[in-house]
């Protein structure tokens, strides 16, 4: 029995970074439409609100994508 909940216990290690990369692309794909329906309202109304909040929406989405990528690196080389 302990055998079997070891195979189990490493193809759940073996397979769960692949939820992670599926999330991740689910996140830039949402991201990008929203930066993108943002930039598209400020140039239409050529507000300098909005080209903040689009400003704003962009860093967060660098600066979640460059954790993510640094977190799997440092995950990768344990």
């Amino acid at each position: 029995m302990d055998s079997i909940d070891k195979e189990i216990k490493e193809i759940y290690i073996q397979n769960s970074h692949f939820r992670n990369k599926k999330y991740f692309a689910l996140y830039l794909g949402i991201s990008i439409s929203i930066d993108l329906i943002i930039f598209l309202i400020s140039v239409i109304t050529a507000s300098f609100f909005m080209k903040m909040l689009f400003d704003v929406v962009s860093g967060i989405s660098m600066t979640f994508f460059f954790l993510w990528f640094i977190h799997n690196i440092r995950k990768e080389s344990e």
